[in-house]
């Protein structure tokens, strides 16, 4: 047949190469789009490139060799790779690239292809690249060593700053009378004298910390005023909840999930959503990464590389976290302190 495997278009002054490929790449396609490619990376650095698949299917032999050496070779040279197919496999194809190049990928069906052209068209800043989350550097027992030290002067050094972000994670909770709620990381206990005060007698509020004085101050703080009857509090680990399975009505975490090593968040999140009740709420408030980088963050940040012991804590991608737990965000609030704050509300399907 006479008709050509792959066609190539130039866009945006050739920063953008479009690539329409069908049937079966050959090795004389690859002779086309090699050079091709090469010349538009020299005169501009870095392009884009829409790779296109319409009835395509893969690659002959020789082609296939090609495209191995072509990726080792060239990967460097994409900004952005929109991959638009038809087929779960070539989705598939897009996430086995991401490991290898620095260039971000997306996947568009066919019926998006505009959409694909749009994204590609962005400018950089457009687009802020995900950094990663930073590890937890203390082990369980200096973390609460270090808060059980600090427990009768923490609220004089972060209440201030902390306590508008906490009161618009309740307010979007919405606890009501009657419910079975838990707060997990409750410090010295503010939100737990909301929460009971909102659940009423005929409520229950269960609150998990993991030191031992700021449970003591929680109970404390509770019986001051006189809703110490509607509170159960204990020391405990998030990671394995000492709760029966769809027991809450609601979890609520303020500034806590981010104090949890990266590999743990999930581990923290799966508790949350064993113990809920389907149809359940979760709020988490949490110092975030998401958006334009700050540089009171790379401080932050560097803070906690280097004095852990003091900075035990890290911004975290709140929402994604939820949203890779499996919960359905409901709403989303973008707050700041001092630093970025995600507001997150889920429930649990």
């Amino acid at each position: 047949m006479g008709t050509m495997a792959i066609r190539l278009t130039e866009n945006n002054g050739g920063k953008i190469l479009e690539a329409c490929v069908s049937g079966k790449l050959t090795h004389a396609d690859y002779q086309r789009f090699g050079p091709e490619f090469a010349r538009l990376v020299k005169q501009h650095g870095k392009i884009s490139v829409l790779f296109e698949m319409v009835d395509f299917q893969g690659w002959k032999a020789a082609a296939l060799w090609d495209d191995i050496k072509f990726d080792l070779k060239h990967f460097a040279g994409i900004e952005r790779l929109a991959m638009v197919g038809e087929k779960k496999w070539q989705k598939g194809m897009s996430r086995f690239c991401r490991p290898f190049t620095t260039a971000r990928i997306r996947y568009f069906d066919r019926s998006a292809a505009s959409e694909a052209r749009s994204w590609l068209a962005e400018p950089d800043s457009a687009e802020v690249w995900p950094a990663p989350v930073l590890r937890v550097f203390q082990s369980r027992s200096e973390t609460k060593a270090f808060y059980n030290k600090i427990s009768r002067f923490y609220d004089a050094l972060s209440d201030r700053s902390e306590a508008p972000v906490r009161k618009a994670g309740l307010d979007l909770l919405k606890p009501e009378a009657g419910e079975r709620i838990l707060e997990i990381g409750f410090g010295t206990g503010h939100s737990l004298t909301v929460l009971a005060n909102a659940v009423g007698p005929g409520g229950r509020v269960f609150g998990l910390d993991l030191s031992d004085e700021m449970v003591r101050i929680g109970k404390e703080n509770l019986a001051k005023a006189g809703l110490v009857e509607r509170a159960q509090l204990r020391c405990g680990d998030a990671a394995l909840l000492p709760y029966e399975a769809n027991a809450m009505d609601a979890v609520f975490m303020s500034f806590t999930l981010e104090l949890f090593d990266t590999p743990e968040i999930p581990k923290v999140l799966g508790e949350c959503k064993r113990v809920l009740k389907t149809g359940g709420r979760i709020v988490v408030v949490g110092m975030s990464k998401e958006g334009k980088h700050e540089p009171f963050i790379a401080g932050f940040e560097w803070a906690h590389k280097h004095f852990p012991n003091f900075i035990d804590c890290r911004p975290i991608y709140v929402c994604k976290a939820l949203k890779e737990a499996d919960f359905q965000i409901q709403k989303v609030l973008k707050k700041h302190m001092w630093i970025p704050v995600e507001v997150i509300l889920g429930t649990k399907p």
